[in-house]
């Protein structure tokens, strides 16, 4: 789908499975699927070139990995060396890091 962003929709649709099939399998949650099934769905997103839309994710479960700091100065040279510390330790896929100037 070049020029659009696929939704697992569209990924169940490639891999022939339900919409609550390919969420089960990419969500690694505690009902499993065959693995003949699985095995379409990750094909399925693979060629679609599939990833998880994080915002919506968010607004499904009601929770979110986004981290906000705000801080006072942002020159601040030990406050840069914290954010860059916490930003290193979170895994880009699954959160996000806001820092904000109170000015701003």
């Amino acid at each position: 789908m070049p020029g659009s962003r696929s939704t697992l929709q569209d990924v169940a649709d490639r891999a022939g499975v339900s919409l609550s099939t390919a969420s089960r399998v990419l969500s690694d949650g505690p009902r499993q699927v065959a693995p003949p099934l699985a095995d379409r769905v990750h094909q399925a997103v693979a060629e679609l070139g599939y990833t998880a839309n994080l915002q919506a994710r968010a607004v499904a479960t009601g929770q979110s990995t986004m981290v906000g700091v705000v801080v006072h100065d942002i020159a601040d040279v030990f406050l840069l060396d914290r954010v860059r510390a916490h930003r290193g330790r979170r895994r880009p896929a699954t959160a996000g890091l806001h820092v904000q100037h109170p000015g701003d």
